[in-house]
């Protein structure tokens, strides 16, 4: 289920395809034809995204005059603002163009794109992300919602008859509509979750990817080129951790776990340099241990991590720490002791 980069051939194939649906010509039946050839491999996925995601920037920016003028120079013709038909060399051509008039890559433009979309019926590819100390909740078209923690990023992958979703960083909580016919899966590294109607967690933050389920049933599977390996399957409250191999299944608190969809979070005698890490992960802006004499403080507490000076002063009246504003807005902690 992995995406990666779409290669040249699979680019081609997608900016035709785009070409044929932007027609006066397309029909239900060149939809169908398409949603067959998406449905191929990922890389025709990933590649007709591209192609969707470069017009929708091109159409931004149809009055910007430097791109008027490189786009008549490429054709050599008065091109329409939103033309409904281009061969593959005219697509190639204005591409080109786009990419010399904003002096960057086409790949930097897609990068930049927020949550870019490709829709053809019942085919849907979206991806979604969040920047440090920003969450968001996304509807998906079965009513199913997905929220994602700071500093995380999905893509879903939407057709007829399967409901798909690859975690590429971060964490994501997944409540999912029941659907007998329409399986939910998510992807994270090496293991892929199936569920039909559930809430759970799925976290690549860790050192190994971690899924956590809150209520429901889901399981848990190994990705393998021969299809095979363990498969786990989890009861409410149990959270799965480490190597597919060796997979430690564990009773956990899915209320604490899942804390930092309200904007907390809470640590239970864990090491100070793990909260600072934790904290910097989700806060929008760092902490950071600047003396390794006190890392291995225990931090025990409830924090909402967009009150980080709270967090710091709290430290303060509790350990003997000095906190200390760097230029970037991070907070440094420092060993009082050594400072005296």
């Amino acid at each position: 289920m992995k995406m990666g980069s779409p290669d040249e051939k699979a680019r081609a194939e997608a900016a035709d395809w785009f070409a044929r649906m932007n027609s006066d010509a397309a029909n239900a039946g060149t939809a169908a034809a398409l949603r067959d050839w998406l449905g191929q491999n990922r890389a025709n996925a990933e590649a007709y995204l591209e192609q969707e995601m470069l017009w929708a920037e091109m159409a931004q920016l149809a009055d910007d005059p430097r791109l008027a003028a490189h786009r008549r120079a490429a054709l050599d013709e008065e091109a329409p603002q939103r033309p409904t038909f281009w061969s593959v060399g005219r697509l190639a051509a204005a591409t080109t163009a786009l990419a010399a008039c904003l002096a960057i890559s086409v790949a930097v433009i897609l990068l930049q794109l927020p949550e870019p979309v490709a829709i053809v019926d019942d085919y849907i590819l979206v991806r979604h992300e969040t920047q440090t100390g920003e969450r968001l909740t996304v509807a998906l078209p079965d009513r199913s919602e997905i929220t994602l923690a700071p500093a995380s990023q999905v893509e879903v992958l939407y057709r007829e008859q399967t409901r798909d979703i690859r975690l590429v960083s971060g964490r994501a909580f997944f409540s999912v509509a029941r659907d007998l016919n329409r399986p939910f899966r998510v992807e994270a590294e090496d293991r892929v979750v199936t569920a039909l109607g559930t809430r759970f967690q799925v976290a690549l933050d860790e050192a190994a990817p971690e899924v956590l389920l809150v209520d429901g049933l889901v399981e848990v599977s190994g990705l393998s080129a021969d299809g095979t390996g363990p498969v786990y399957r989890l009861q409410p409250g149990q959270r799965l951790s480490g190597a597919m191999s060796s997979a430690l299944v564990e009773q956990v608190d899915a209320d604490e776990e899942t804390a930092w969809r309200s904007g907390q979070l809470v640590f239970r005698n864990q090491p100070l340099r793990d909260v600072a890490a934790e904290f910097s992960r989700y806060a929008p802006v760092n902490v950071r241990v600047a003396d390794t004499s006190i890392g291995d403080l225990r931090v025990s507490g409830v924090f909402h991590y967009e009150q980080v000076g709270a967090f710091a002063s709290a430290l303060q009246r509790t350990f003997d720490i000095e906190v200390e504003r760097a230029e970037d807005g991070s907070y440094l902690l420092h060993d009082a002791s050594e400072t005296r």
